[in-house]
């Protein structure tokens, strides 16, 4: 399942779209594979959170996918700014 772990998300650190309040970095989302469990998100959503642990890098959100897909639960929890600047917790089921 590790290639489902990278269709999470495919995001990137970028200072491209400003957030509601000062954080040193975030991950926006700039591809959304259709077989995704977030495909209900928008691309350009920022994620903040994941796992109750700020996000820092990509590769900081694919490991605790990969953790969490190896659970028995497989779900983690995010959080995002949405195109509105609303900020949401999202669950998000892995399998």
């Amino acid at each position: 399942m590790p290639g489902r772990a990278s269709n999470v998300n495919r995001a990137e650190t970028s200072e491209t779209r400003p957030a509601p309040f000062v954080i040193t970095t975030k991950l926006i989302i700039t591809k959304i594979e259709p077989d995704s469990p977030i495909n209900y998100l928008k691309v350009n959503d920022i994620i903040v959170e994941a796992g109750k642990r700020r996000i820092k890098s990509a590769s900081q959100l694919n490991n605790l996918v990969n953790t969490a897909l190896k659970s028995q639960n497989k779900t983690i929890l995010i959080a995002i700014f949405n195109n509105q600047n609303q900020k949401r917790y999202i669950g998000v089921k892995l399998d």
